[in-house]
């Protein structure tokens, strides 16, 4: 079931036990509250998909930036995981860290990427509010 459907379904479900009942079907508004909330929640949610890599590159949420050619790589604290932080050219493209992790191969990808960066002087920046280093997280 897509995320909508569980938002239409967990509503379905709030809305009968606050009404003890059925009787909330014939209001037509909270139909469009339960197809319209969900969808417009979904919509704006942050996808992270899709993810590609090459031997050379990242795609993530229709930006490119060139692994080898990174000038800082930094890990923040995200709500739920790491977010990397990678710039090049004046501009940075966040990804949660697991993201990329998920997929060894394309993990394979991007992590030589960094490391050959690293190697060739590209900054690594420790975020004030992070828990555990950059060096430590990405094994550099």
């Amino acid at each position: 079931m897509s995320t909508a459907g569980w938002y239409f379904a967990f509503g379905v479900v709030v809305l009968t036990v606050k009404d003890w009942g059925f009787a909330w079907i014939n209001v037509w508004w909270l139909w469009l509250v339960l197809i319209v909330v969900p969808t417009i929640v979904v919509l704006t949610m942050n996808n992270d998909r899709p993810i590609a890599a090459g031997a050379h590159w990242l795609y993530h949420k229709r930006r490119w930036i060139r692994t080898y050619e990174l000038e800082s790589v930094r890990i923040t604290s995200g709500l739920t995981a790491n977010d990397l932080a990678l710039g090049q050219d004046g501009k940075e493209l966040l990804i949660r860290v697991d993201n990329l992790q998920e997929n060894p191969a394309l993990w394979d990808l991007v992590y030589n990427g960094i490391r050959h960066s690293v190697a060739n002087g590209a900054q690594v920046i420790d975020d004030s509010g992070a828990k555990q280093t950059t060096r430590s997280v990405l094994n550099l």
